[in-house]
């Protein structure tokens, strides 16, 4: 379970990088895009201020080759800009308009040429007039610019919530993989990895912890031994890969049978341990002869019958109360392979209890 969960968040914690660097990209993008965005504005900004003036200069009769020659530059500079910014199709508003300014200060310059060498006031007139049209042409490039790139500055402000949102993902995870790492290490240290049980280590600590609490608060408990018969007739005919998957299988049995509060644990090879709080020796033996009959029946690795021996002892109310824990540890152990022994002596597939 805790392979699965690191290899989903492993996936995950790629995908989203992948997100963050996607949106980072887009995110430097539309920054560069709106600082261009400005100097586009500021050119179509300049084009209007322009034509105001060039207008004003020209009907007051003061000639204006600089400011000509400024709107001259300015449109050409602003079409070079654009180019890199617009859809041709997409974006073919801001387009027209802009040729249409151009198209219009065309027509203004015109009717400038027109009063310079005729002045009048029908001549006046007409200057007026389309520079009053061409000042709003510019206003109308101006605000349809804005529009345009109003959307694009949405999109930005998108991406960086997008970024945001990603960074914020991603610290998550990499706090459920540090608690999965530490899991995982928590796990391996106290479980054996192919039986799901307790190590040899874990169980005899928590062995300890029950003899003492049995001296103390003289609560009773019994311990089961339990050994595969013939283990390594099966190693040696069918392979350690067929010896493992019994030692799986045989795991998982053993777990479905116990208790909820008895602990389970592999201790060697082909041995194993239950702690079984609250239960004496009848009880144990109950216990036991269920696992055994269940061992015996069942078809853990193909046709092949696999059985177990299972010595037990119980730690009785006030045994050992003078001694050590692990004194005690050692005599309920002792006792209990000893018992183990006797059952293989007497021929496998049995149960027999410490006398």
């Amino acid at each position: 379970m805790i392979h699965t969960a690191s290899r989903k968040i492993n996936l995950l914690m790629g995908l989203l990088f992948l997100l963050l660097l996607f949106d980072t990209v887009l995110v430097v993008n539309y920054m560069l895009r709106t600082h261009q965005d400005t100097m586009i504005v500021n050119k179509l900004g300049q084009i209007r201020g322009s034509l105001q003036q060039y207008a004003k200069l020209e009907l007051s009769g003061i000639p204006s080759p600089e400011v000509e020659a400024r709107i001259e530059g300015l449109f050409p500079e602003t079409w070079q800009l654009l180019k890199t910014r617009i859809h041709p199709i997409r974006d073919h508003r801001i387009e027209v308009v802009l040729r249409e300014l151009r198209e219009g200060y065309r027509s203004l310059q015109k009717l400038v040429s027109e009063y310079r060498d005729e002045p009048g006031d029908e001549a006046y007139r007409r200057v007026f007039e389309q520079s009053e049209e061409v000042w709003e042409l510019s206003n109308e490039t101006v605000l349809v610019a804005l529009e345009f790139f109003e959307k694009s500055r949405n999109s930005l402000y998108a991406h960086v919530i997008g970024v945001v949102i990603a960074v914020a993902l991603v610290v998550i995870l990499l706090l459920l993989v540090k608690k999965v790492v530490r899991d995982k290490l928590e796990y391996d240290a106290h479980f054996d990895a192919m039986s799901g049980g307790l190590n040899k280590a874990t169980f005899h600590q928590e062995l300890e912890r029950r003899i003492e609490e049995s001296r103390r608060y003289e609560r009773p408990f019994s311990l089961l031994v339990l050994d595969i018969d013939h283990f390594k007739k099966v190693n040696d005919q069918l392979g350690h890969q067929k010896g493992d998957e019994v030692i799986i299988n045989l795991s998982k049995m053993i777990r479905g049978t116990i208790r909820a509060s008895d602990i389970f644990g592999r201790i060697g090879g082909e041995e194993f341990a239950i702690l079984a709080p609250e239960t004496d020796l009848k009880q144990a033996y109950q216990l036991a002869e269920k696992i055994r009959q269940s061992v015996a029946a069942a078809s853990l690795i193909g046709e092949q019958k696999i059985t177990v021996s299972i010595g037990l002892a119980a730690s009785a109310v006030g045994q050992d109360r003078e001694a050590t824990s692990q004194k005690s540890n050692e005599s309920i152990l002792s006792r209990a392979d000893r018992a183990l022994y006797r059952a293989k002596n007497a021929g496998r597939n049995r149960s027999m209890t410490a006398s």
